[in-house]
């Protein structure tokens, strides 16, 4: 007598010809592993209408656009990237979607930085299309909670529509001494 295995749950079930198949798709049907991959979780969202009537609406979960917006907030926060593995920030996830997977630091970094190699792609195109000239000013600040010093290098340009646009093409922490050397190197 043949034997098939669940791909899912891993159980032995028969498969001889004689039988048909009916059992092997009722167990399908039924197999508790199964059913966790092929949910499609949706999300309920309401809106409003202009006559104030609410309506429901599905939204499907997206790890992808998850991970999107904790990089976000990594870099908006200047946060580090432990954060993702914070017992505290876990908690957080898995409560506003039960279906968000963690992730480490080491992915953080990953996807953060093929999210910066992507947006530096992204400018080098949106710059080379400038009709016009491109102006590049510098700026010094210092940190006033650890005292380090910064440079930053910022494109200026007209596009197409002919809206003032900048963007920061560089931005670099300066170690004394603060000479000519120091900033050609930056």
């Amino acid at each position: 007598m043949s034997k098939a295995r669940c791909t899912h749950c891993k159980r032995e079930l028969t498969s001889n010809s004689k039988c048909g198949t009916s059992h092997l798709k009722h167990h399908l049907e039924r197999c508790p592993h199964k059913m966790h991959q092929d949910i499609k979780q949706y999300m309920l969202s309401a809106e409003t209408n202009a006559d104030g009537s609410t309506v429901l609406n599905k939204v499907k979960y997206d790890d992808s656009e998850s991970r999107r917006a904790i990089m976000f907030y990594l870099i908006e926060e200047m946060g580090p990237f432990i954060t993702v593995q914070k017992r505290g920030f876990r908690r957080m996830t898995r409560r506003l979607n039960s279906q968000f997977k963690p992730f480490s630091r080491q992915t953080a970094m990953r996807e953060l930085f093929a999210m910066f190699v992507k947006e530096r792609d992204n400018l080098k195109e949106f710059i080379a299309k400038a009709h016009g000239k491109v102006c590049l000013t510098t700026d010094n600040w210092k940190c006033k909670y650890n005292r380090e010093e910064y440079i930053c290098v910022t494109a200026h340009f007209v596009d197409s529509n002919w809206c003032l646009q900048k963007r920061i093409i560089r931005f670099r922490s300066l170690v004394p001494p603060y000479d000519s050397t120091v900033f050609l190197m930056s």
